[in-house]
């Protein structure tokens, strides 16, 4: 990779990590407030910080190994689903056909983007679960989620970055990795 690239490439790696430190911060905080709706505010903009780090993280591992212009394009469209079914593409194609694997990622993936989705737009308390859980329960999934796909294998390949690289650049099997996005690649999906 050309030294432009990674340094490009770190700069990234620094600003998505921000994501992380700023729910970290958001978390610590707390125990500083004593407006309760204030503390609600902070739960759920550490909730969302926690699922950006996640996606972006995620978003940018598969952009800055498949920089096909479909790839791309499929990143900026209804980036949120393309993200879940690239990865769940990967784990398939490299042999993690294994249901509760392959299901377990992908319904980490789901549930941290439902808790954004609810921290960001519902107004109205859940009854089942509180605000404060759903922050505990991001964090637990993100780190999960990251967790896993660090320590993936695949033909002496550990983790996703390695292993996006190698199928990319080595297998030349970009495409199989990306036809997933076919059927998920509209304007109006997030």
């Amino acid at each position: 990779m050309p030294q432009d690239q990674d340094t490009n490439r770190a700069k990234i790696e620094a600003m998505i990590k921000e994501y992380y430190d700023v729910a970290e911060f958001l978390e610590d905080s707390l125990m500083y407030q004593d407006s309760s709706d204030i503390k609600e505010c902070i739960l759920r903009t550490a909730i969302n910080r926690h699922y950006y780090y996640i996606f972006l993280k995620l978003r940018e591992e598969i952009k800055f190994a498949d920089s096909s212009e479909f790839v791309i394009r499929s990143m900026e469209k209804g980036p949120h689903t393309n993200v879940r079914a690239y990865v769940k593409e990967l784990l398939k194609y490299i042999g993690w056909t294994d249901i509760k694997t392959n299901q377990f990622v992908n319904q980490k993936m789901f549930k941290l983007f439902n808790y954004r989705t609810y921290s960001d737009y519902e107004l109205i308390k859940d009854e089942k679960e509180d605000i404060a859980t759903k922050l505990k329960t991001s964090r637990i999934l993100s780190n999960m989620i990251l967790g896993v796909l660090q320590d993936i294998r695949y033909k002496q390949k550990k983790g996703l970055r390695d292993i996006l690289e190698y199928i990319i650049n080595e297998e030349k099997n970009g495409h199989e990795l990306s036809k997933s996005l076919d059927d998920h690649n509209t304007p109006n999906k997030t």
